[in-house]
């Protein structure tokens, strides 16, 4: 019986101190890194971003992507900003969440055997599903899987597919930011 009481009493615990990572007034910030490395051909992606609780569970906030991706005939890179959304379910320290974001994008290509370049505009929009599973209070890992869809100035049509990522977020309260930031 003792043991049934202060198993449940950790539980407890455990849960209270995994739903505070998301009340409103805290911050997340973190990010995603990629290398993609198919036969003859390298991708390198890198997106941080950092996002305020504006109420419990709710996060918004905005986030850049990086891309270099190198071929045998071409070498591209890409550079985007924009907002994003999420909101998170449940108060265990594996925790849901459902994510969406928007970026205005710049791509470079360089056509490697000419030199000669292009550049041109475009937007990404993607939607997604994942967990964050906390480690420690304040840092956890997150995957996310959604559809992700591209659309380019100079190309009438999008292209658009299945996207995983895998990254980090760091959970500050109200009060480690105050610290950080000197208020």
């Amino acid at each position: 019986m003792k043991k049934n009481v202060l198993a449940l009493f950790m539980v407890i615990i455990v849960a209270a101190s995994a739903s505070a990572q998301t009340e409103a007034g805290n911050w997340l910030v973190g990010g995603n890194l990629e290398l993609n490395t198919p036969k003859n051909n390298t991708t390198v992606a890198f997106s941080p971003m950092a996002g305020y609780f504006f109420i419990n569970n709710f996060a918004a906030g905005a986030g850049i992507t990086w891309d270099y991706t190198k071929g045998n005939t071409a070498k591209s890179t890409n550079f985007g900003v924009g907002p994003f959304v999420r909101y998170y379910f449940g108060t265990m320290n594996v925790r849901p969440f459902v994510h969406g974001d928007w970026r205005y994008q710049s791509i470079k290509v360089t056509i490697t055997s000419t030199d000669a370049s292009t550049t041109t505009n475009g937007s990404e929009l993607f939607l997604a599903a994942g967990a964050a599973a906390f480690i420690n209070r304040n840092v956890a890992v997150e995957g996310l899987a959604g559809y992700d869809y591209t659309k380019y100035r100079h190309n009438g049509d999008g292209s658009g597919g299945f996207k995983l990522k895998i990254g980090f977020q760091v959970y500050l309260g109200s009060d480690q930011v105050a610290k950080v930031t000197g208020q």
